[in-house]
């Protein structure tokens, strides 16, 4: 294996000590390289060194903790071959099999089994799979609407509440919301706490609408609309300045436009109502503008203030009746609301009793059961997590964009006081948000922390892994462009600015053409996965593939699949996932238009 020489945020997040450390990693940044060598460096550290069981490193699968566990034995098995007398790495290499580095589920799992006498569980206790869970929820759930059925006088406002969603016919849709609700409950460490918080602020009063918390976000969002539109439109004037022709014809609309937005702007500030007085937003009819001397700053003009006038359409949508309205409506609803969160507790009650007897968790019990092992009511560590952090001298937590509130209160729980928590992660690749990952959690340290070149000593740090060392220099440019574009705070949860952009890091042979976006329109109405667009794409991909290059499509009843070689990707009607090459057949492109033949160049 050649030898690694490391870039200099790749050796500041190796040799970083004395403080909580996040590493954000781009693709193709090396980051198992680094979380490698930072074992490594600890663990053969001649002044202070640490031995590998001391360490928690917690991966997102498995299969990533078996890859991280393999690459420390090789690197140790390499390291004494060049000194097989070594004691200190012939130590570590017999704590191989005793290293705590896999899934957050198998951490608690291990905690549990430890503890259960706590919690009263049995120290036998196996995860239910999902179809015996969906089963058990059943049951539960029946079990809980016929009792409210059977007495509606002892739960007020049920009646209202199935009234209301079921309108009086079925209990499908309240089933489905109480089971929806029951699953983003999971995401608190409390979910009984939170639901508790809710009744609170339904209850609380409030002279505007803005002033509640589903008020808040309703104007945060038309606050953000109308400000952005309103710089557009200022925009959009300073660029017709240039074109007299255009700008007498246009100008006088667009100005008055942007003059309501400017108004609209301040009174979101002011309150509910007074936003409330600015709208509609009018949009005067524009000047007859024949034989324009340049076509393509008046269709702009035009296209931007027609994306506009919808925008605006939606804010009315949002603001849609006056404070003193909805603050009613409000009221009317809360004891519907009330036992809907009630309803969801007992749910889940008898949801858990249903487990506990059978001797069975899920992965949300896991995680629960071990936070209320480590914390307190307001989120404190316990004298046992206090205990457990003792027995670490680093927490890593690997692919950190994907975790989630209770995730991060473990973590935070075993550290020491958050001093030792080794952070890696890309809130750019956080794919995980319908298993409850909050990429937020990321964001907020990415935000917070110093760079670590100006950090304090103790001081937490963010450290950036730009270098991309797996893609061409074009690839990463037509990448860096497109996203540089599209991702923002609030489309991706970042601003996709310098620090998050990739630098290409490594040279290769030869040229490639300049990538290309191609952009297939859909009709509305019609399934963006169908058939017939897959298929459709597949011929426009022939266009793109050289006679040498090689193609993959594999299919198995509806599915199909196509690689790319060249690439190392894979597309399929719903996915795009980095290449694995296991018992793949393969036809060349020249042979497509025909009847191919198959032929297997692999088989692993």
């Amino acid at each position: 294996m050649p030898e690694f020489k490391p870039t200099a945020a790749q050796a500041a997040a190796i040799e970083t000590r004395g403080s909580a450390v996040l590493v954000s990693a781009g693709a193709g940044s090396g980051k198992t390289r680094v979380l490698t060598q930072r074992l490594m460096s600890r663990i053969c550290d001649e002044n202070d060194p640490v031995d590998l069981d001391r360490f928690l490193i917690i991966t997102f699968t498995r299969a990533a903790a078996g890859e991280l566990k393999g690459r420390i034995m090789q690197e140790l098995a390499e390291r004494l071959a060049k000194d097989p007398g070594n004691r200190r790495l012939r130590r570590q290499n017999a704590l191989c099999g005793r290293a705590q580095i896999g899934t957050i589920h198998s951490f608690c799992a291990a905690l549990l089994r430890e503890n259960c006498h706590i919690l009263g569980l049995s120290p036998d206790f196996k995860i239910v799979d999902d179809e015996r869970a969906e089963a058990m929820k059943t049951a539960a759930l029946e079990q809980v609407l016929e009792a409210r059925y059977a007495r509606p006088e002892d739960y007020p406002g049920f009646l209202a509440l199935a009234d209301t969603v079921g309108a009086g016919r079925s209990d499908d849709r309240l089933a489905a919301l109480i089971l929806n609700l029951h699953l983003r409950m999971q995401c608190h460490a409390r979910p009984e706490q939170w639901a508790r918080k809710q009744v609170e602020q339904l209850r609380a009063p409030a002279e505007d609408a803005a002033d509640t918390p589903w008020g808040r976000e309703v104007m945060a969002q038309a606050r953000a609309s109308a400000e952005y539109w309103s710089g557009e439109m200022d925009r959009l004037l300073s660029l017709m300045a240039g074109e007299e022709k255009i700008s007498a014809a246009y100008r006088d609309s667009f100005a008055q436009t942007a003059a309501e937005l400017r108004e609209l702007c301040r009174c979101l500030n002011i309150g509910w109502d007074r936003a409330r007085d600015c709208l509609p937003i009018h949009f005067e009819r524009l000047k007859g503008l024949r034989n324009s001397p340049n076509p393509q700053p008046s269709e702009l003009l035009k296209s931007r203030r027609d994306a506009c006038k919808k925008a605006m359409g939606d804010l009315e949508g949002l603001l849609y009746a006056p404070s003193a309205q909805l603050l009613s409506e409000l009221r009317l609803t809360a004891p519907a609301m009330e036992a809907l969160l009630e309803v969801t507790l007992d749910f889940d009650r008898a949801f858990s009793r249903d487990k506990r007897q059978r001797g069975l968790v899920d992965y949300a019990d896991l995680e629960h059961f071990t936070a209320r092992l480590l914390t307190d009511e307001e989120g404190a560590p316990t004298e046992l997590a206090k205990q457990l952090s003792r027995r670490y001298a680093e927490i890593m937590v690997d692919e950190y964009q994907d975790v989630s509130r209770v995730q991060d209160a473990i973590f935070r729980a075993i550290s020491q006081e958050g001093k030792n928590l080794f952070l890696v992660g890309d809130v750019k690749q956080s794919i995980y948000r319908f298993r409850l990952a909050d990429p937020a959690i990321f964001t907020e340290k990415y935000l917070s922390y110093a760079d670590h070149e100006k950090a304090a000593p103790g001081q937490p740090r963010r450290i950036l892994l730009r270098e991309n060392f797996r893609s061409r220099r074009e690839i990463l440019e037509g990448a860096n462009a497109l996203f540089s574009m599209c991702m923002s705070r609030r489309l991706g949860d970042m601003d996709y600015d310098e620090a998050a952009s990739l630098q290409y890091g490594a040279s290769y042979p030869g040229t490639v053409p300049v990538p290309e976006l191609t952009l297939v329109e859909v009709a509305d109405g019609e399934d963006e996965d169908s058939e017939a667009d897959f298929d459709a794409f597949l011929d426009l991909l022939q266009t793109f593939v050289a006679d040498d290059d090689a193609i993959i499509i594999l299919e198995s009843g509806h599915e199909k699949l196509c690689y790319v070689v060249g690439s190392a990707y894979i597309i399929t009607k719903d996915r795009c996932d980095c290449l694995d090459i296991s018992d793949l057949a393969v036809k060349y492109a020249a042979q497509l238009l025909g009847n191919p033949e198959w032929t297997t160049i692999c088989d692993y």
